[in-house]
């Protein structure tokens, strides 16, 4: 085995059992630690496409992720509806805040205890609850989602109508931080809450 194969191995291993140690960090975080946000009472459009999934996968994820944020507080309930076998979108009916729904966008990226490639995009027009944008953005409709490239695992990307591009950081970044060019064009939903919402589904919390 050569000199250059040895190294890249190891490079590989490296890389491979910080991101493992994080996400079983995150795994491990006590639920009492997550802080209860208020329910918001602007309009409710949130809503999330996810791709390359099976049901029961998302399910766990999902149980899980809800589990942590509602332990001291329901601040999480949301309706699973199949698009198709591998296709899945996820709804609020009941409003959720904005960062809530952006730890969820990231964590359906990066889920712990499960392995997958999932491509997921999420919808929402900013309110005032928001802690990365100024009051001139409220209304403004935004895409978001984790970019292919991104090796940080501590984020989220977002678009808006007009395609302006930021990165709004978890740890500790006060504001959306302004990118040069989006990381994707912004899109409108391939289908609408409403549809959604009186489509069957599955509700969890």
């Amino acid at each position: 085995m050569t000199t250059v194969l040895l190294l890249a191995l190891l490079t590989f291993g490296i890389f491979t059992a910080a991101y493992l140690h994080r996400i079983k960090s995150r795994a491990q975080l006590p639920m009492a630690a997550v802080p209860v946000q208020p329910l918001p009472t602007g309009p409710n459009d949130k809503l999330l496409i996810v791709d390359n999934v099976a049901h029961a996968q998302l399910e766990t994820v999902l149980r899980h992720f809800c589990a942590l944020y509602n332990a001291a507080q329901v601040q999480i309930r949301l309706k699973l509806v199949n698009l198709s076998a591998s296709r899945f979108a996820i709804v609020f009916p009941t409003n959720i805040s904005f960062g809530n729904f952006c730890f969820l966008v990231n964590y359906l990226q990066y889920p712990t205890d499960q392995t997958w490639d999932a491509r997921l995009f999420a919808w929402d027009t900013l309110q005032a609850d928001n802690d990365w944008f100024t009051a001139d953005y409220v209304g403004t409709r935004v895409i978001l989602f984790v970019p292919p490239d991104d090796k940080e695992y501590d984020n989220i990307c977002v678009t808006t109508q007009d395609n302006r591009g930021f990165k709004l950081g978890f740890g500790g970044a006060p504001k959306a931080q302004s990118l040069h060019t989006p990381k994707e064009l912004y899109a409108e939903a391939p289908v609408s809450v409403a549809a959604l919402l009186a489509a069957e589904g599955q509700y969890i919390q």
